[in-house]
């Protein structure tokens, strides 16, 4: 069995080598791409960095598009 979550991915600039990882999750109600906003400020402090950003793997009654 394959399990797999929608993920937002933001990658390091094309000449940095990837050294580290960082996972967000989001709030309830919310998806990847609404924490994804985070990455772009920590970019110039986290150069090596890739920052993975998952969607929940079920809809949210009190937001189906989150």
């Amino acid at each position: 069995m394959t399990f797999s979550l929608n993920t937002t991915i933001i990658k390091p600039d094309e000449d940095n080598k990837i050294n580290s990882a960082i996972i967000l999750l989001h709030g309830y109600g919310g998806d990847g791409k609404d924490i994804s906003v985070l990455t772009y400020n920590w970019k110039r402090f986290l150069p090596n960095t890739v920052f993975l950003c998952p969607d929940a793997h079920e809809k949210c009654s009190i937001n189906p598009s989150g």
